[in-house]
């Protein structure tokens, strides 16, 4: 019988799809090439025939990245976030556009909303960043929640030390149906602190405004 390379539970590196983890191995037909089943962090389970593909353990300490990884890494996520072109601007008050005539009589009750609000949270406020965004420059952020975290609005400011700038400013349900979808693009809006995703659900293409971007943005991960 055939001496397997890797064992079940053996984390290794393949570049073209990554880190993973062995959870099967087998010789097809009895023959020599062994067929590894990995599943793979940022595509998920796959069969890999190590005659074919390159495939080597990772490191058992730290899960060191290649330079071939790292640059694989920063290259899917350039490709991910997209910044949107000049003409297709969206602006601060277009989240408005469909309860309010004018929107800016809704900014008229910022003074009294402001210092009530409190930090909001998002499900990547209990998670660690996606290796993908590893070193990645976002601009700073604070997203605050008036009057509660489940409905109201979300109030987005960017902090400086000479001052504060309002840079969002619009409504938010935090209920509804939970849905699990596949990230196609994120087309981050010109202030950098908000975006417009485009992704996959079942065979569905769909796209939407994400109102905690801000929050979850260093756990999206390209095609995951």
């Amino acid at each position: 019988m055939a001496k397997t390379v890797f064992e079940i539970g053996d984390r290794v590196y393949c570049q073209e799809h990554g880190i993973g983890t062995v959870v099967r191995t087998e010789f097809p037909d009895g023959g020599t090439g062994e067929v590894v089943e990995v599943d793979f962090d940022r595509i998920g389970v796959k069969l890999v025939s190590i005659s074919y593909t390159q495939l080597k353990l990772a490191s058992t300490a730290n899960e060191h990245q290649s330079a071939d990884e790292a640059l694989d890494l920063r290259q899917c996520s350039e490709r991910t976030f997209v910044t949107e072109e000049e003409e297709n601007e969206h602006y601060m008050g277009t989240h408005w556009d469909m309860f309010f005539n004018e929107p800016k009589e809704a900014f008229k009750q910022l003074p009294e909303i402001v210092p009530q609000a409190i930090p909001m949270m998002g499900w990547a406020s209990f998670q660690e960043p996606s290796p993908y965004h590893r070193n990645r420059k976002w601009p700073e952020a604070i997203c605050l929640s008036w009057p509660r975290r489940e409905l109201g609005v979300l109030v987005v400011i960017k902090p400086s030390e000479q001052f504060s700038a309002l840079e969002s400013f619009f409504p938010f349900v935090g209920k509804g149906v939970e849905h699990t979808i596949t990230i196609n693009r994120v087309q981050v809006w010109h202030s950098g602190v908000e975006a417009q995703i485009s992704a996959t659900l079942g065979s569905n293409l769909i796209s939407f405004f994400d109102p905690l971007y801000i929050i979850n943005r260093g756990n999206y991960s390209p095609l995951r």
